[in-house]
């Protein structure tokens, strides 16, 4: 949030964010413990459904994704859904900058010098620079430094882009009636998803090659797997989720907050969140069961080379139909349903949650790299290990995200804001007067939305 305060926010998001966050960390913590001994999932019978849910924590990014979508592409929704003034992509663009640089690179040079200094020598540069420019999904950078860091080249590079697609979304949304502008808005949204699957199908099933490879000579066709798929694809299907909800909400509160499709949603909103959450919980056994393949869920067996050869394919896309879903059910949904998600200590999580995913990771392999081995020769059980490993990560890597939330963060933000005020238009004032506008004529010149903070 900017300056650090909840104002101009949707509160029950932010508590999402904090679970998106905490689903990742619990994630990395049980299968970095599964790896080191000091946990131990059920593998079969009733305790595997329970370990599926243990692990479906990596799914976290996808949420962490869907929200980008819906909180950065609603400005862009009202504004071709009610032809009210376009945002203005410089402060897109100043925001965006302000909100993820100082944080981010803060964590790189710390990281470098203390955690990984064998990346500052002179072979390693061009891994480096590929950090410093956001391309670390590219090759060879997948896993270097801090493993996280490859979702936030996906981010960045989603930022990059957004501006220039809403433009030409609008440029098809934005003509005719308003009534049929939703309808619009959702067919190009069903384009993004389609090219977002079907890059995955290029890139998994022909291999970057098929057609193209006859347009393209071999540099520039290596060039576009690269900028059009990355490593593991930059999931324009699942940030297509978020855009769709975001066409809904803006539809549905600006438009028609009266209308059907409004009362439909709100009467189904209970029913789309629990809808979200069997559909994860579905996933979630499929990701166990390639997690651990041979040794889990036999009645899964017979579908074993499908669901492999799906996997990367399809899992994204279903992720963040499940996620939107929920967001759906949430933002629409009754007091008692909001209420958990807007409790105080998970909305703090998610206002030093980008701290708190960014340094997690490092922190999980210290604790087993330089304390684990000091509790070992006590012959503790796993359950003492994993709660040490519990303790050792809310006494390290949550004051640490406080403090580099307020330190680097909130004045990173301060300053983007500073930057964009002054290339705002000064007020505007009545002919003949010095008295300004009446607010409801100058919103219209003013209007936008707070809430595209960093998921």
């Amino acid at each position: 949030m900017d300056d650090g305060k909840h104002k101009n926010s949707i509160p029950v998001l932010d508590g999402v964010r904090g679970i998106a966050c905490l689903s990742i960390i619990t994630f990395h913590m049980n299968l970095i413990a599964r790896f080191n001994g000091i946990w131990t999932p059920a593998l079969d019978g009733p305790g595997a459904f329970a370990s599926a849910a243990s692990l479906f924590g990596e799914a976290g990014v996808i949420l962490f994704f869907v929200l980008s979508g819906f909180l950065l592409f609603l400005p862009y929704c009202r504004a071709m859904l009610t032809d009210t003034p376009w945002p203005s992509v410089r402060r897109f663009y100043l925001r965006r900058a302000f909100r993820i640089f100082p944080g981010y690179y803060v964590a790189l040079f710390l990281m470098l010098i203390f955690l990984s200094p064998e990346y500052l020598n002179w072979s390693h540069l061009h891994a480096v620079w590929l950090f410093i420019t956001f391309r670390m999904d590219f090759p060879l950078t997948f896993q270097l430094v801090n493993a996280p860091f490859w979702t936030l080249a996906l981010e960045f590079q989603y930022y990059l882009v957004l501006p220039w697609l809403a433009l030409a979304i609008a440029c098809l949304v934005r003509r005719g009636k308003q009534r049929g502008r939703l309808i619009k808005l959702a067919g190009c949204l069903l384009l993004l998803f389609v090219y977002g699957v079907g890059t995955r199908y290029w890139m998994i099933v022909l291999g970057g090659e098929g057609p193209l490879s006859q347009i393209f000579s071999p540099f520039w066709l290596e060039q576009l797997k690269l900028y059009s798929y990355g490593s593991v694809g930059k999931d324009y299907e699942v940030f297509a989720s978020g855009m769709l909800v975001a066409g809904i909400y803006s539809y549905t509160h600006i438009i028609a907050p009266i209308g059907r499709l409004s009362h439909l949603i709100r009467r189904l909103s209970p029913f789309l969140f629990l809808l979200g959450l069997t559909l994860l919980y579905m996933i979630s056994l499929w990701h166990f069961y390639l997690l651990f393949p041979g040794k889990t869920l036999h009645f899964l067996d017979p579908y074993k080379e499908s669901l492999y050869y799906y996997k990367d394919i399809f899992q994204p896309l279903l992720y963040g139909i499940s996620f939107a879903l929920c967001i759906q059910g949430l933002l629409y949904g009754a007091t008692w349903l909001k209420r958990p998600f807007e409790w105080g200590p998970l909305r703090w999580t998610g206002l030093i949650s980008y701290s708190l995913y960014i340094w997690h990771y490092s922190i999980c392999l210290l604790f087993i790299g330089y304390c684990l081995p000091r509790f070992q020769p006590l012959n503790w059980g796993q359950p003492a290990l994993f709660t040490v490993d519990w303790l050792w990560i809310l006494i390290t890597a949550f004051p640490l995200s406080i403090v580099l939330y307020k330190v680097v963060e909130i004045p990173g933000m301060r300053l983007g804001e500073k930057i964009c005020k002054r290339f705002e238009r000064p007020k505007k004032y009545a002919p003949g007067t010095e008295e300004p506008l009446p607010a409801e004529v100058a919103a219209r010149g003013h209007q936008s939305i707070a809430v595209d903070n960093k998921a």
